[in-house]
């Protein structure tokens, strides 16, 4: 009888926050390529007592969203495994380690996947020290690399973000873009009036978030799929530097967001403030891998309209941020990575999502694609003038 050699756990039972849809791609895209064994910890249910009533009733006519972290029930494992494989979007998330005593004794190797962990989080004593527990850390700031692993004493390589970029991948004869500019999440009051007033007065679509976003209500892996194909329909896509306006949390650091990611494997041309730092240079190396405007600029309009009088250099960028996010920044690399440093092989399914990758990074990577040439000189024509 097969016995799955990695024992993966993911909080996708007991929170469906919309900031965790990349992670559980990144853990669908794992047990698609691997031996995995899935855990998915249950949040206890809360007493609904007179208090937790009255509460959630006033917190929704205040239009609040109220935080209860939900007590998660205990899990044993009842058998060993080749690896154990935790992904902590947030320093908060290694809380869940306790609800599985013995999950460094069943596990010959360990690693631990971090994401948005900035230097300025190294102040918690408590969650360096779970982290010290593992083999291994896989960290997606690159700045942080080097600091985290002076303070916690364990081997960290840089797994810099991803995505499932067959799911972004728009396609050999693309979908008609109809959207011009897709702007999701954090954003800059100044630069959205500027947009909003264009789009009325100029017959632009732009898409943005009318509400903040906290849970998903169906599937992740739906939410996914939606922004998936948004994508695939959008024309310049909003790309900042990682929490552009949170600079008291990130401090001097500066880091690559996932929008960067999810845009360029969509064949938007990625517009938006960009970092100043090595990662940029070493994952997006390519010509207008984005557009820098500053946050808050007023002129990002004008930047838009000046792209548009060249169809050509548009159709390029496109086709260079397909073709590199297929042969760099699909999360199958980043799992092989992990794997390598772990002296763990790659699976044959593992290997052959690679290949097809790079299959087709090779059928798009002509002068031919995308094919409606057409379409991008409507848009041109459209909004030049």
């Amino acid at each position: 009888m097969h016995r799955p050699r990695v024992l993966l756990v993911s909080p996708r039972r007991y929170e469906k926050a919309i900031w965790r849809c990349g992670q559980v791609e990144f853990e669908d895209l794992i047990r698609g390529v691997d031996d995995v064994d899935l855990v998915e910890p249950e949040a206890v249910v809360r007493g609904e007592g007179l208090f937790a009533r009255q509460a959630r009733r006033v917190a929704r006519l205040a239009h609040v969203e109220l935080s209860f972290k939900p007590r998660v029930k205990p899990i044993g494992l009842a058998r060993e495994y080749e690896l154990f494989a935790f992904h902590a979007s947030q320093p908060g998330d290694l809380a869940m380690l306790d609800v599985i005593p013995d999950w460094r004794k069943r596990c010959a190797k360990t690693v631990c996947f971090v994401d948005e962990f900035w230097i300025e989080d190294l102040q918690s004593a408590q969650w360096i020290e779970k982290l010290a527990a593992f083999d291994h850390v896989a960290v997606m700031f690159y700045n942080t690399v080097e600091p985290l692993q002076k303070a916690i004493g364990v081997p960290c390589t840089w797994v810099p973000a991803a995505v499932d970029t067959l799911r972004f991948f728009p396609g050999l004869v693309p979908p008609a873009r109809g959207i011009d500019v897709y702007a999701m999440g954090r954003r800059s009051d100044e630069s959205h009036r500027v947009l909003l007033s264009h789009a009325s007065a100029n017959n632009w679509t732009y898409l943005f978030d009318t509400i903040d976003p906290v849970r998903v209500r169906d599937e992740l892996s739906d939410h996914r799929q939606q922004l998936a194909e948004l994508i695939k329909r959008t024309r310049y896509f909003i790309a900042n530097k990682a929490k552009v306006d949170s600079p008291a949390h990130r401090g001097k650091q500066e880091e690559i967001g996932f929008r960067s990611f999810e845009g360029a494997a969509g064949g938007a041309v990625l517009v938006g403030h960009t970092p100043q730092a090595r990662s940029l240079e070493l994952l997006f190396d390519w010509p207008d891998s984005h557009i820098h405007v500053p946050f808050g600029s007023t002129e990002i309009v004008d930047v838009i309209r000046e792209l548009d009088k060249d169809p050509a250099r548009v159709q390029r960028i496109r086709r260079n941020n397909v073709v590199n996010s297929l042969l760099r920044h699909d999360w199958a690399y980043r799992w092989q990575t992990v794997l390598g440093q772990l002296d763990l092989p790659a699976t044959p399914r593992l290997l052959a999502r690679i290949e097809k990758l790079q299959e087709l990074a090779r059928s798009v990577d002509h002068e031919g694609w995308p094919g409606s040439v057409t379409a991008e000189t409507r848009f041109a024509s459209r909004n030049v003038g």
